[in-house]
């Protein structure tokens, strides 16, 4: 797990990137196929691509399309499955995510959150079947949905605790070069019924939904 924030890392991946997401991931791919594969690897990967994404670092996406791609090709490989689903079960960053000026703590714990909640979307996604999805399906504890033209794939699907304000919430990528995805937010009846606008409003600037 890691323990410092992986900026320099990511700044030095972003000094190589030039726009075009294919050869960027390609060169990643190459860079990292001389390092052997193995559970402790896969962690290590996932939290980098996991800490870009919630800080909205400039090389987020191709760098988590190139990682979800790796393990997935690697999964196999000794200890990666069990670490996987590890992250489901126990994950809790060790990053020091505090925020300056924030005396209660508050930023750290949704950012330790967020680091949660994205690993274990893409564990998700890398467990899950290989198959896409299209059209009109039945999603498993979201129910029966209609998607946009195209191949997608369940990105994130998260379900708090009954005790949390918090909606279900399900995040579906289309598959392809372009950046798309499409969100189901779901709130249960008693907050809906009360004050849903409380917690909606600054849902597209959430870490928790990307």
């Amino acid at each position: 797990m890691l323990s410092d924030p992986p900026d320099a890392i990511l700044d030095e991946m972003a000094s190589r990137y030039s726009g075009n997401n294919r050869q960027w991931r390609s060169e990643w791919k190459g860079d990292n196929s001389s390092i052997s594969m193995d559970g402790q690897r896969a962690v290590r990967l996932l939290e980098i691509a996991a800490y870009a994404d919630i800080v909205c670092h400039p090389v987020e996406y191709p760098l988590r399309v190139a990682t979800l791609d790796y393990i997935k090709e690697k999964i196999d490989s000794s200890g990666v499955r069990d670490s996987l689903n590890w992250i489901r079960s126990s994950y809790k960053s060790g990053l020091p995510l505090e925020e300056p000026g924030d005396k209660n703590g508050d930023f750290k714990g949704l950012r330790v959150e967020a680091m949660k909640i994205r690993l274990t979307g893409y564990v998700n996604e890398l467990l899950q079947s290989d198959e896409p999805i299209s059209g009109e399906v039945e999603v498993p504890r979201l129910g029966r949905i209609r998607l946009p033209d195209g191949k997608w794939t369940i990105e994130h699907n998260y379900l708090p605790t009954k005790e949390s304000k918090l909606p279900d919430c399900f995040v579906f990528r289309k598959i392809g070069d372009r950046l798309e995805r499409v969100t189901f937010i779901r709130y249960r009846p008693e907050i809906a019924q009360k004050s849903a606008y409380m917690y909606a409003d600054s849902i597209a600037d959430s870490v928790r939904f990307g």
